[in-house]
């Protein structure tokens, strides 16, 4: 009976493990940092969000959700979907996401941005999360992608998430790589709540829970302690 246990303990370790791959990481917006005004507030894709081909390596998406404490359970669009990623290429490709600052609160200075990048296992993808601060005259893409405005408008940097993707599989036949496999993931941008301790939004109602059972069992305890040594007292 035991061993069975075990058995099926250890199983549901393994299918937590192999559920998703997650790449993370926490970058600070820095003091002097001139952020860029954007007024208009973040509008939801009704599909896929859109992704603009820079050249044959970079590509970019120009809209995407910041989400904050108050906006955890909104319902937005978080997976990215690449419908024409070659398996056969042996090159690294990049997608750029650009960090507006919606309706100009979004973020500001000194506030930490939590990034997570989620993929299912079964993929044999490399993931790799960085992010950068571009002007957007540094990115020549095809057609007219970028306004004149924007190219003249040297006093901003645009934050850009970089997320370097590569294909890991193996196979001894290469016939079977596709031209046109579907790639998707999730991506997660948070602005943190505390500017001093980064801790994740999705840990602020355990984090309740846990300080409300902290002082109930401060309250409760000593009559607990009262009431068992009272009943020790009175037997004896």
């Amino acid at each position: 009976m035991k061993g069975c246990i075990s058995f099926i303990l250890s199983l549901l370790v393994l299918i937590t493990l192999c559920l998703a791959n997650t790449e993370t990481i926490l970058f600070k917006i820095p003091y002097y940092y001139n952020i860029k005004p954007h007024a208009l507030p973040y509008t939801n894709p009704s599909t896929n969000h859109s992704i603009i081909n820079i050249n044959d390596t970079h590509s970019l998406i120009n809209d995407y959700p910041i989400r904050s404490i108050s906006s955890l359970n909104i319902d937005e669009n978080l997976i990215i979907s690449i419908d024409d990623y070659n398996s056969g290429e042996s090159f690294e490709r990049t997608l750029l996401v650009k960090v507006n600052n919606y309706e100009d609160h979004s973020f500001e200075s000194n506030d930490f941005i939590n990034v997570k990048l989620c993929w299912p296992a079964t993929y044999p993808f490399d993931f790799h999360l960085n992010h950068l601060f571009l002007k957007p005259i540094d990115l020549v893409g095809e057609g007219d992608t970028f306004s004149k405005e924007d190219n003249d408008n040297e006093n901003y940097f645009d934050i850009y998430l970089e997320v370097k993707y590569k294909f890991s599989g193996y196979t001894f036949n290469p016939s079977s790589h596709s031209s046109n496999q579907q790639l998707q993931f999730q991506l997660y941008i948070n602005k943190l709540a505390n500017k001093l301790i980064p801790i994740p939004n999705e840990l602020y109602g355990f984090l309740t829970y846990f300080i409300d059972l902290l002082i109930f069992m401060y309250i409760i305890l000593p009559y607990i302690y009262e009431t068992i040594f009272e009943d020790s007292v009175t037997l004896t």
